[in-house]
């Protein structure tokens, strides 16, 4: 998801609250400040990363870039999650908005699920739900991991960057999943607008925002990141599907680098790469090793043809 994609997702925000549209012209005023010196210049944005990098130092400095009354991180994770929910904005016959969670979209990762074996581990950098919705209409159960354990049966969910469907109490230093039913991705309107069954106090997003400054996590998602670097560690074979590893992923190449230097079970051809785009590829290559490499210059579902055809 891009900057521009973000800003240019105004037309659904006439769904949104007032507290809602109040927060996102918070955000719009910010970047416009912080980069276009006043009014924000959709025609020329800076990256994601970049915004978000920019916004971590300056909290971390305590800067006067960033007012003390404004998380501008928080608020950010909150605009994000509104965006997506914006695909699902419906209007009535009399224009009012709405969200809509009744009609069911193309999942692609169906048919996967369909083709993967069921103790598969999936490590994704996705905040959305559409691969748990796939596990859980095939029938089937997952588990996310934040214990620090993989389960004997079931697959594996490892959400790297955290989840829409996840909150974080800083009291009691836990990760809470709200909604196991998946049926509703709609953004809570507020970061705060659940608490803590433990405690009462405020739950937060649990979202790792795309930023070239580097975060310090807490315990239960350190406790996914070492599942995912053992699994890596101890796989046979591995698919990377669509993730470009960009820059501002720093941490997960060198989960990625420091994991394969300890696999001993990869062997020629074990890593298969699915993309289009064969500067993606080729920066595997250089990261892994060519040798280690299968190309796949295709898209999802291109792939999805192949492992049918190859029975797995």
């Amino acid at each position: 998801m891009s900057s521009r994609q973000i800003v240019e997702s105004s037309s659904y925000l006439s769904a949104l609250s007032d507290q809602d549209l109040e927060l996102i012209s918070s955000v719009y005023d910010w970047i416009g400040r912080v980069f276009h010196g006043g009014k924000l210049d959709t025609s020329h944005l800076p990256p994601l990363d970049i915004i978000w990098g920019l916004a971590d130092i300056a909290i971390s400095r305590k800067s006067k870039l960033v007012p003390k009354d404004f998380d501008i991180s928080e608020a950010l994770i909150n605009l994000i999650q509104h965006v997506v929910a914006g695909c699902r904005v419906i209007y009535d016959q009399e224009g009012k908005p709405t969200y809509d969670f009744s009609t069911r979209y193309d999942n692609p990762f169906t048919r996967f699920v369909d083709i993967v074996e069921e103790d598969a581990i999936f490590i994704t950098t996705n905040y959305d739900l559409l691969l748990e919705r796939a596990i859980k209409e095939a029938g089937k159960d997952f588990w996310y991991g934040l214990e620090g354990n993989i389960p004997p049966s079931g697959y594996s969910v490892i959400k790297l960057h955290g989840s829409f469907n996840w909150r974080y109490c800083p009291e009691c230093d836990e990760i809470y999943v709200l909604d196991r039913s998946l049926q509703d991705d709609k953004p809570i309107h507020s970061p705060n607008a659940r608490t803590c069954p433990r405690d009462g106090s405020d739950l937060h997003a649990v979202m790792i925002p795309p930023s070239l400054v580097q975060i310090n996590m807490i315990r239960s998602l350190q406790n996914v990141w070492k599942l995912a670097h053992n699994a890596i560690r101890m796989a046979d074979g591995i698919a990377i599907i669509g993730y470009s590893m960009p820059d501002a992923d720093l941490e997960i190449i060198y989960l990625l680098r420091h994991a394969m230097c300890l696999n001993k079970r990869i062997s020629k051809g074990g890593i298969e790469v699915v993309d289009s785009r064969p500067e993606t590829i080729d920066r595997y290559k250089d990261l892994l090793g060519p040798h280690l490499i299968s190309e796949y210059p295709m898209s999802f579902a291109e792939y999805l043809e192949v492992r049918r055809e190859r029975g797995s």
